[in-house]
Parts: C-alpha cells; structure tokens; sequence
C-alpha cells in the first residue's frame, strides 16, 4: 500500500496543460476552522457548546443558545516554518510571519416569549477563516539517478514532430526544447544535455493566500433544550505563489555542457462559492449536551492563471550559447470546484456550572471531491482524485474552568490523513490553550496560541526509483477576541 500510494503521490505531481491536480482539490477542499480565540482555545470543539461565532459555523443550530446580542473581533498572527529531508539532505526554510482577522461576528438575538415553546430566536452574520495557504518550504538533495528532464522525456511520444509542442506542451516541453533542455541526437532521437543523475536538485514553494466563509445563519431556541439552527455560507479562496525547481551540476563535467536550469511555475487561484449548512442541539440533561449538523458540498467557482518561466545555463561552445531563457504565455481559465460534504456528531457535558469538556467528530470523504468544466475533460483527474483520497475523521477535544472572572481552556485536535493509503501521510495534530477575561458585565477580551503539526510526503515528479521528499510543517497561532453584548 506504502508504494501504491507513493505512485500516486508521484502521478499527482507530474505538471499537464491544465495546472490543477488532485492535491488543488485535497487543499481547496480541507477547512481549518481558524476564528475566535475561544474556539482556538477548544481545539474547535464548540458543535455542542454554542454561543461562539466560529460555533456557528460549524453547527448553525449553536447560535440558537445565545440569550442576547453579541458583537466579536478578533485578530491573529501566525507564524510558519518548514524543514525538508531528500536524499538524506537536511534543508529548512525561513520563518513565514504574517497578520489575519480570523473572525469578525454579529449576531442578533429577540426574545419570543418566557414561557412558550418558542423562547428565542437569533440572526447572526461572521467572517470565519477556514484555511490558511501562506507557506514558504525549501528542499534540496544530490539525486543520483534522474533529472526532471527524464520526466519530460517520458511524455513525448514516438515519431513526435517538435514543431508540435508549442501546442500541445507551450508551458513544459516546449519552453524546455527552445532553451535546449530537450534536443534532438544525431539519430533522430529526442535526448537532454542534463545529466541522467549525478546531479543536485532543489524545489522552493512559496505561497500565500486564505480560504474564508461568511455565514448568513438563523436559528431558534425551543423550550431552552433544543436548539436548531440553518445557514448560508458564502465562500473565497484567494492564492497565489511560485514552485520553482532548480537542477545543478556539482563541479566539472567532461561529458556535458550542462552547467544548470531553473523551472518556476507562477499560479494564483481565486475562486467563491457557497454552501449550505443545517444543525442541532440538544440537551439531554442540564449536563450533558448533544450536537448534530450537515454541510452540504461547497460548490466553487474558480479563476485561475498559470505560467512557467524556463531558465537554462550552459558552458559557452559552438552549439550552445551561455544562456537561454524563456517565459510561456500566461493561461488564463476558468473551471468549478465541488469540495465533500461533511457531518459532525458533538457532545459537551457541563460541570456544576463551572466547567466543560467537549467533543466533536467529523467525517469527509475526500474521494467526492470534483473538478468540472465545460473547455475541458476532467475525468482522469477526477478518476485520480478517487483513487488517491478517501474518508477521514477529524476529531476534536476543549475543555474551559471558570474561576470567577476569568476561564481557563486548553484542547487538541487530530485531522486524519486525507490519503486512501495515508499512512499518516498528511495528517494534521493540534495542540491549543487559552484564557478569557471578563472585563465587565459586556466586555470580555479572550486569548488563545495553537501549535499544529503536520507530516507529508511527495515527489518533486514522477520517475521510477525517485526518492520522495519528507517534510515536516509546523505552524502557531496567536489570537486575540472581542467580545461586546448588548
């Protein structure tokens, strides 16, 4: 299963006309509920607890335990850092620091009766964070066996004419042809002056950008034991970054004039869209809470723009100048995303008033992922997107003690490889804690710092025999909340 899935992986991240793959729809598809420092100080456990802005939306039907109004901002800082392992190489990459609003909320709460079936009902709007694309890696290794023009090389077909490849490869081969990475032998057979190994790689990502949701929700309180709840979500991805692989020669070869070349690829992504959301609490006894909500598939609109730049240095002779270099045009195109559904069973239980412990457990499928478009035929990636995910269970944990004016709160959180044959390849673990302060009756100020952790594997391309990348990223998170009812 442990090759099965690193073929995969390798397939995955082969490059085509069309820039997205599988890993587009696994990233575009995944949700880190990021919001107020309470729900970061949780772990994210809030399907059962209610009256928090990131609770709505995760369960819509946990507004509905809101007694008055409210009005919250928060705002985050975060910091990323990466290390990398190929070919026994150690390489790391820079802090990657940046400021965000991971939550800013209202929500509106009328009182219907105090002894009715009916007690309250509650309309709320809030921005909620829900992944975060800003990265920076870096890795590097003395590969002994392959280049990426091996790679190249396996995707021309027999008796193929050159001239052709300004329309069928204009972003890979056809750049690499013109700057002489690809070349024709005296035989008539396409060869690169790259050497079959023996050779130092590297790869350096950086990225940036946000995925985030507004939530149009309302909901109802019923005989202060059930609480139900539905909303809207309108939805935004923006990123954009560079890939850039780079292959060098290490010290003199008599064999070639190779010296090096770079490959960067220039992307960035934005796209809306929107879903719908239904939930429910209800308590069982005053202490004991249960919690239920369904996400429908979030159905995205995306535009997209892609471009390679081909970089090539040789040592100076009569065949090759001493450099070529050569920019695509630049792809513009459009095409939907449709991400999983998701279904999230919670529960909390309540001691004396002065405590909490809650759970939540989510279940997606990657696998239902899906691109669509009508310009161009998606099914082989959709095919590979079946065969590369599957289900996942992401399980959440927060505990919050109250000690007069002030709450103490810690949880974690696993989010489980999104691989069919993961091994733990991309899992996610996360460590959080928090405090709140009651300033007053109205005013409470919340904090909260989450540590989350994650391992993943994969191929620079697809080559039999290429080692794979390991790579560890971390990531913490500092969060400030507002909160002001009225």
């Amino acid at each position: 299963m442990k090759n099965t899935l690193l073929l995969i992986l390798a397939l995955a991240s082969t490059l085509s006309v069309i820039g997205q793959g599988s890993e587009d729809a696994r990233q575009f598809s995944q949700t880190f509920y990021q919001g107020t420092a309470k729900s970061m100080a949780l772990g994210g456990a809030l399907g059962a607890v209610g009256a928090d802005m990131t609770a709505m939306c995760i369960n819509p039907g946990s507004m509905g335990v809101y007694r008055s109004s409210e009005l919250t901002m928060s705002t985050g800082l975060t910091d990323n850092f990466s290390n990398s392992t190929y070919y026994g190489s150690y390489g790391n990459s820079n802090h990657k620091v940046g400021m965000n609003i991971p939550n800013l909320g209202l929500v509106a709460t009328r009182q219907r009766s105090n002894y009715g079936a009916l007690r309250f009902t509650q309309f709320g709007i809030g921005l909620t964070r829900t992944n975060d694309f800003n990265s920076q890696t870096f890795a590097s290794g003395f590969n002994t066996s392959s280049s990426l023009m091996d790679n190249f090389l396996s995707q021309i077909p027999d008796d193929y004419n050159p001239n052709d490849f300004q329309y069928d490869f204009p972003f890979t081969l056809f750049p690499a042809y013109e700057t002489y990475l690809l070349d024709i032998d005296e035989d008539g057979y396409f060869t690169s002056p790259v050497p079959q190994g023996e050779i130092q790689q590297e790869q350096s990502k950086s990225f940036k950008g946000r995925s985030e949701e507004w939530t149009f929700a309302y909901s109802a309180n019923f005989n202060d034991r059930f609480f139900l709840g539905a909303s809207v979500g309108f939805n935004h991805i923006k990123r954009t970054g560079t890939k850039k692989h780079t292959e060098y020669t290490v010290g003199e070869s008599p064999e070639t004039n190779f010296r090096s070349f770079d490959f960067t690829e220039d992307i960035s992504s934005n796209a809306t869209g929107f879903n719908l959301k239904v939930g429910a609490i209800y308590y069982l006894t005053n202490g004991i809470r249960f919690g239920f909500s369904y996400h429908t598939p979030t159905i995205y609109s995306f535009d997209e723009s892609w471009k390679t730049i081909t970089d090539a240095s040789y040592k100076p002779n009569d065949y090759y100048n001493s450099h070529y270099d050569i920019i695509s045009r630049v792809s513009n195109y459009e095409y939907d995303l449709i991400s999983p559904q998701k279904l999230i069973g919670s529960m909390a239980f309540i001691i004396k008033h002065r405590g909490l412990i809650a759970f939540d457990a989510e279940m997606v499928n990657f696998a239902k992922s899906k691109f669509d478009c009508e310009d161009y035929d998606y099914a082989s990636v959709n095919r590979e997107i079946h065969d590369t995910f599957g289900r996942t269970l992401n399980l959440r944990i927060g505990t919050e003690w109250q000690y007069k004016n002030v709450y103490l709160r810690g949880g974690c959180a696993y989010y489980g490889s999104p691989y069919k044959f993961g091994d733990g390849n991309g899992s996610v673990k996360k460590a959080t804690c928090g405090i709140g302060i009651q300033a007053d009756e109205d005013v409470q100020f919340d904090f909260a710092y989450e540590f989350s952790h994650c391992k993943q594997q994969y191929f620079l391309y697809a080559y039999e025999g290429l080692e794979p990348i390991h790579q560890s990223l971390n990531r913490s998170a500092f969060v400030v909340t507002m909160k002001i009812k009225f």
